[in-house]
């Protein structure tokens, strides 16, 4: 009699958490059209786990066409996360067309800068290029210390959210800075020889999707970025960045689309770069992407541990071919 008591309290809480589930996964669809339901994007995994664990309980309370439900949620948002959890076939390496790229938005107000210079300089194999974002004025002087490294250091630094930094190691290397829209959001582009190819890496970082018209210039700058990346197809091309979208948003599509750029992470599991809290990474989110072009494969991507801001540093490595 007690638990058929526990199921009768339980089952309209359970149907109501169903109906919100339900609703926070089909909003996205609505995503072209306005902002707000585009930022419900973010969470599939989320939906996929919340989904997982509310059907067993709606069986056990007896309410089987509210498990129908919570299987059409699961099923949905695993349909959506599969690409990154089906393992991809491994990727011979070989050194002469092989390079490494690690990015980080080190935070503004970061209270321990000098922490991402140490973990950088404390690697045994220092990434041939590296990028980092919010990069201040004061950042940029203590990026000297990795002269002796990186002897190609570009800077754009700021006192905003938008400062930018790139390094590299390669051979040949080029760069070209640009300022751009409303904001006058910069972005570094650099070349660099890869044995007998040339790379060109997008350094990009946009505003977070806080309203209508921040929203509107992130997604201005991913179709022209994606329309530029079009024009050029036979390059090889690495976009990275902390784009403020996640991989389910439609903001992210020209890239894939228009671009015909390809997710790295795809077929490395879920890989969230973005928490509120160094204790809860679990709850993050991916913004943080790399992209590469046709004839680019990756040998790996892992992040790296905390370094003080809200976001992980994310390594890559890639071959050309």
């Amino acid at each position: 009699m007690k638990l058929n008591s526990i199921r009768r309290f339980l089952a309209p809480c359970l149907i109501l958490i169903a109906l919100m589930l339900a609703t926070a996964t089909a909003l996205p669809l609505a995503g072209r059209w306005h902002w707000f339901p585009d930022l419900f994007a973010h969470f599939v995994p989320h939906y996929l786990a919340a989904g997982a664990a509310l059907l067993p309980m709606l069986v056990w309370v007896g309410r089987y066409r509210w498990a129908v439900l919570a299987l059409v949620i699961v099923s949905w948002n695993g349909l959506l996360l599969s690409p990154y959890l089906l393992p991809q076939r491994a990727v011979e390496t070989s050194g002469d067309t092989s390079f490494e790229l690690l990015q980080l938005n080190i935070s503004r107000n970061n209270p321990m800068p000098l922490a991402v210079i140490g973990y950088v300089m404390s690697l045994d194999h220092p990434p041939d290029v590296v990028i980092l974002f919010e990069t201040t004025p004061a950042f940029a002087l203590d990026l000297k210390r990795l002269n002796q490294i990186y002897p190609n250091i570009a800077q754009m630094p700021r006192k905003d959210n938008f400062g930018v930094a790139v390094l590299s190691r390669l051979p040949e290397t080029e760069v070209e800075f640009r300022e751009s829209g409303e904001f006058e959001l910069p972005m570094i582009t650099l070349d660099g020889r890869v044995g007998e190819e040339t790379v060109r890496i997008y350094a990009v970082h946009l505003p977070p999707p806080i309203g209508a018209k921040l929203s509107q210039i992130r997604n201005f700058h991913l179709r022209q970025l994606a329309i530029e990346i079009s024009r050029h197809s036979d390059r090889h091309v690495v976009v990275a960045g902390d784009l403020n979208t996640s991989i389910w948003s439609h903001a992210f599509l020209p890239l894939v689309e228009t671009a015909g750029l390809v997710d790295a992470q795809r077929g490395r599991g879920y890989l969230p770069t973005w928490a509120p809290s160094p204790y809860a990474r679990w709850i993050g989110v991916p913004i943080d992407h790399t992209l590469i072009s046709e004839r680019i494969e990756v040998q790996d991507r892992y992040v790296g541990p905390w370094l003080a801001s809200d976001h992980w540093p994310v390594h890559s490595r890639l071959e050309l071919h």
